[in-house]
C-alpha cells in the first residue's frame, strides 16, 4: 500500500497497480499523473495572471482527487487479491 501512496503523492501514480499485476492500468495512471504534474509545473512557472492562479488551484484540486482515487483503487485491488486489511491499533 505504501508503494501506491508515497510515490503517488509526487505524481508517480500507478506503481501499486503495476506491483499488483495490472501493468496496463498502472502505466496509464503513471503517464497521466506525470503529465498532470508537468502541466502544473508549467502553470506555476508562468507569470501570475489571475487566470493562471485559478487554473493552477483547480488543477491542484483535480490532482488531489485523482490521487485519492488511485490510492483507493489500489487498496481495493490489493484486498480483492487476498491482502489482509490493515489492523488498527497494530497487533503485537
Amino acid at each position: 500500500m505504501l508503494l501506491a501512496l508515497l510515490p503517488g503523492f509526487f505524481g508517480f501514480w500507478g506503481l501499486g497497480h503495476i506491483y499488483l499485476g495490472r501493468p496496463r492500468q498502472g502505466f496509464r495512471h503513471l503517464v497521466f499523473g506525470l503529465l498532470l504534474v508537468g502541466v502544473m509545473m508549467l502553470m506555476a512557472s508562468s507569470p501570475g495572471l489571475i487566470f493562471t492562479v485559478i487554473f493552477l488551484v483547480l488543477l491542484a484540486l483535480v490532482y488531489l482527487a485523482l490521487y485519492g482515487y488511485q490510492a483507493f483503487e489500489t487498496f481495493a485491488l490489493a484486498l480483492a487479491l487476498g491482502a489482509s486489511p490493515p489492523q488498527w491499533p497494530p497487533r503485537r
